[in-house]
């Protein structure tokens, strides 16, 4: 299994991309768990990482369509999955869960649910527009090992609009290895993403990603390439809801290409200590900075975002060194 990426990361991590100090953090205020538990959209991975000092708790479900067609093996009928994850942040550049992938209405006496960890490690700070990660979905291979690399360009942040602040775009590259049910050989495969937020409340989100196929994709059975869906945060609807300012549901059509199939998922952020989720997500501290009256963070800790990595080189060299042994 190829490490580039994680290897790139590492170099950027370690000053290669400067960062502006007056640039302003980026919007990260809708960011959340996608199927398998990684921050990023549907089925793909985004630069973003959880928060230091907070969880995501969330269960996602897959349908699977029926009458799909392999060549080797003919119509299948692909099983609904239910994948369960939680998602630890640390220091704002690193976050490291785990998932449950369960299969549901499989045959008596086969397995039907494997747990699996990731971690993913974001090489940039928040003030720089080009947020850049590595990462390794399933590092224990019990499903199916998969190492990432991925940027996501915050087009606001880098025209300066803040009509544009929650418009994202990014893609990376995929090396999965053989280890899924139908015995594919190893995949090496590009993805395509973006989402943009409609007010507070809404983001719509795309994506192109070919290694999802069921033939090469050990989590899920879905057919196709092109995925779209929404995420809802149900705090900022007001009302009731409001009480629950981390949760945030997910709609989304997979396959849309092909065999058009559809996923749900609930995910809840909880945040302990001093909250500093608030001005990395892009919140009401982000508005005083742009007016030059911070909000409830001290200036001391304000800094810490504006560094290019809270890691020295040959720590982010390291780390990213260890997944990418992990991932061979």
């Amino acid at each position: 299994m190829k490490a580039w990426p994680i290897l790139a990361a590492s170099a950027l991590a370690a000053g290669l991309l400067p960062v502006a100090a007056s640039a302003t953090p980026v919007d990260e205020s809708f960011s959340s768990s996608n199927v398998y538990g990684i921050t990023g959209y549907i089925l793909t991975p985004n630069a973003a990482v959880v928060p230091s000092g907070c969880v995501d708790l969330g269960a996602h479900y897959v349908h699977g369509n029926t009458n799909q067609f392999h060549d080797d093996f003919g119509p299948l009928d692909c099983p609904d999955v239910v994948i369960p994850h939680i998602n630890v942040g640390l220091f704002n550049h690193l976050e490291i869960g785990a998932g449950d992938r369960i299969i549901l209405s499989t045959p008596a006496g086969f397995d039907n649910d494997d747990i699996y960890a990731n971690a993913k490690f974001r090489a940039t700070g928040l003030r720089n527009p080009l947020q850049l990660a590595a990462g390794v979905q399933d590092f224990t291979n019990n499903v199916q090992r998969t190492v990432y690399a991925v940027g996501t360009l915050h087009v606001g942040n880098l025209v300066k609009s803040k009509m544009l602040r929650t418009v994202e775009v990014g893609g990376g590259w995929r090396f999965a290895n053989g280890n899924n049910p139908f015995g594919a050989a190893d995949v090496s495969a590009p993805f395509v993403n973006g989402a943009f937020g409609l007010g507070s409340a809404v983001q719509l989100m795309a994506e192109w990603s070919p290694e999802q196929q069921f033939d090469s994709n050990g989590f899920v059975c879905v057919n196709g390439t092109v995925n779209a869906g929404a995420r809802i945060h149900l705090g900022k609807l007001g009302g009731p809801l409001k009480k629950l300012p981390g949760a945030s549901l997910d709609f989304a059509g997979i396959g849309l290409d092909e065999h058009p199939s559809f996923s749900t998922g609930l995910t809840l952020r909880m945040c302990f200590g001093k909250k500093m989720h608030k001005k990395n997500e892009g919140g009401g501290e982000e508005k005083g900075e742009e007016k030059g009256e911070p909000k409830g963070e001290p200036k001391t800790e304000q800094k810490v975002d504006a560094s290019s990595s809270i890691f020295p080189a040959p720590h982010a060299l390291g780390l990213a060194a260890h997944l990418a042994s992990a991932a061979q």
